[in-house]
């Protein structure tokens, strides 16, 4: 039997997950470098994808959602005239009979215009969704056909890098729920063509950076970040002690709305004397406790 990991300090740790890798075998890796476990991260990345992977532990697991649920930005790479029946390299490829002529790079341009703040989006069927109760791509390699929902997603920013050939760079900043593969493969429906995901990298999450990333083979303990740098970006909400022990206690504390903050429902982090103590949801003038926590 081997020999049990120590518990996990709050915090977290931003690396570069390379591509070939899953991001559970990234986290396993980082766990076993670190000597210390369980971990969590923020958003799967596809094995033939690389970049930003946030790793969470100890309290700071509690904030997942919240740190998986803001803008991404992604660097891409969409080859024209093949497609692929998992909209990106893995494949299989193939190529429309008979083949049809590439696109300019007016065209594409041209195309890019549609997507711009968002359109109805159709998942890929090789995706972790699950339709009636299970994981579409375990149904697709089945053999199933997987009618897949279309859903609204959020395309803040969509600009045309480079292009040559066959090839396009694009960076996108996009929301949640947003699959790039669904955007290279209705691109090339787009201009004509077909085409797939060939290469990818998210290259920020949220306020974190790919130059704050460390490289996988670097995790160290030293590296480790604590829960104060890690949402520092996020909203916030200032109490003080009494106000925070009221929370821990499960009740709710009035509080006037922090400036840029529309009356209803909003989800902050809740900080106390420099340190943060939780979640809360803002509702109306009041904090609801949603996870709060005590630290030494």
């Amino acid at each position: 039997m081997g020999r049990r990991k120590r518990a996990t300090k709050t915090g977290g740790i931003l690396i570069w997950k390379p591509v070939g890798i899953t991001s559970r075998s990234a986290l396993d890796r980082a766990e076993r470098a670190l000597d210390a476990g369980p971990l969590g991260h923020t958003g799967t990345l596809d094995p033939l994808a690389e970049g930003l992977l946030l790793l969470l532990g100890g309290e700071a697991r509690k904030f997942q959602a919240l740190l998986t649920d803001h803008t991404k930005s992604y660097s891409a790479l969409v080859t024209f005239g093949e497609l692929s029946g998992s909209d990106d390299a893995e494949g299989p490829l193939y190529c429309r009979v008979p083949r049809v002529s590439l696109p300019t790079r007016e065209a594409v341009e041209g195309a890019l215009e549609r997507f711009r703040g968002g359109y109805e989006q159709i998942p890929p069927g090789h995706s972790a969704i699950h339709i009636d109760g299970e994981r579409a791509y375990k149904r697709v390699r089945r053999g199933e056909v997987v009618e897949m929902p279309a859903r609204s997603v959020t395309i803040d920013r969509l600009e045309l890098v480079s292009f040559e050939g066959a090839t396009c760079q694009i960076e996108i900043d996009c929301g949640p729920g947003t699959y790039v593969r669904a955007i290279a493969r209705d691109l090339g429906e787009a201009v004509g063509s077909g085409a797939y995901l060939s290469g990818l990298a998210r290259t920020r999450l949220g306020g974190l950076v790919a130059e704050s990333a460390i490289p996988l083979e670097e995790v160290t303990a030293e590296r480790w970040q604590s829960l104060e740098t890690l949402v520092n970006g996020l909203p916030r909400l200032e109490v003080d002690e009494p106000a925070r022990d009221r929370l821990a206690l499960g009740q709710r504390v009035p509080h006037p709305l922090p400036d840029g903050v529309l009356p209803g429902s909003a989800l902050r982090v809740v900080w106390c004397e420099g340190a943060v103590v939780g979640l809360g949801e803002m509702r109306a003038g009041v904090i609801q406790p949603r996870r709060m926590f005590a630290r030494s």
